[in-house]
């Protein structure tokens, strides 16, 4: 991204719907710091407090890093607060977080993503499809 927010001969990542509404949007590598304001600016809106802000941050970055190294050029990021709860869903390659960890090496990056969004989200489901991976996390609105 440029520095007045817009991708050098690409869609620029666009404000979040402040009426907290649905939010989406097509993401690749350049768009990722975009992707991190975009999580930071949905998530304070939503009502998250600074440590747990941090944290909701921290897991869209990773995950949307992780289904574009696993994945095509391209990932989806889906944005929503309901019942208390900011949500956030990924969908990406199909080799995104194919497998839960239980001990880490030190050169398995994807491993050590999915530890990070068990140990910040409160809730965490990956799906396996033929469209790829799809993770959804969620955080309760403290």
């Amino acid at each position: 991204m440029t520095r007045n927010g817009t991708s050098q001969g690409r869609t620029p990542v666009a404000a979040p719907a402040w009426n907290r509404d649905r939010y989406e949007v097509t993401f690749g590598f350049e768009d990722l710091p975009g992707i991190r304001h975009l999580a930071r600016a949905y998530g304070s809106t939503a009502g998250l407090g600074a440590t747990r802000l941090a944290d909701f941050v921290l897991a869209v970055s990773e995950c949307g890093a992780n289904a574009l190294c696993h994945g095509e050029e391209r990932a989806i990021l889906r944005l929503w607060v309901a019942s208390g709860h900011v949500y956030c869903e990924v969908q990406g390659g199909t080799w995104m977080f194919r497998h839960r960890p239980v001990v880490i090496p030190p050169d398995d990056v994807e491993s050590l993503r999915l530890w990070v969004l068990q140990r910040v989200c409160d809730d965490i489901a990956v799906s396996i499809g033929s469209d790829g991976t799809t993770v959804l996390f969620s955080m309760a609105v403290r």
